[in-house]
């Protein structure tokens, strides 16, 4: 089972055991299906079971099964947390998820010329911005139909159109 990362545990809220979660999604929908998360321990993921989650300030309050004071939750503050990629909702044409884009290789569609990996993806407003790496040069590249004109999961790379002055 392949384990994507998909939050952080960043604190503890009253005596009952509730977890503040750091949520890196986009949205939360998937926690109306998911019904087990892993939690990484010492190195060591461990599942644990939902009982609640809810949107708490800017961040999340999240109730497991078996962790129903606040000593307990208090052991699992600073733990990455994970779900297993098969629960993830198939996504429709053109649409990918962020960590299927990370590591991605990226080349200029036509001459061919190597760009980088993409490294990071920032949200902005209008649309989200690939950051690509090569050696000690970055290049910021929108996520754009015009600009990403291809984009193979399986090979891991991405032919792109760089836009005049980038």
């Amino acid at each position: 089972m392949e384990l994507i990362s998909i939050g952080k545990i960043i604190g503890v809220h009253g005596l009952e055991g509730r977890l503040k979660l750091l949520w890196y999604g986009e949205s939360t929908d998937i926690f109306h299906t998911l019904k087990v998360i892993y939690l990484e321990i010492s190195g060591t993921s461990q599942p644990y079971e939902i009982q609640h989650i809810m949107p708490y300030k800017k961040a999340y309050l999240l109730s497991l099964k078996g962790i129903d004071n606040r000593e307990a939750a208090q052991l699992l503050v600073g733990a990455n947390l994970f779900m297993s990629k098969d629960n993830l909702p198939v996504l429709e044409e053109n649409v990918w998820y962020w960590h299927d884009l990370i590591g991605m290789r990226v080349f200029e569609l036509g001459v061919k010329k190597w760009i980088g990996v993409i490294t990071e993806i920032i949200r902005t407003g209008s649309n989200d911005v690939f950051v690509i790496k090569e050696d000690d040069k970055e290049c910021l590249l929108p996520a754009i139909q015009s600009v990403i004109q291809h984009v193979d999961i399986e090979t891991k790379t991405m032919s792109v159109i760089v836009p005049e002055g980038l």
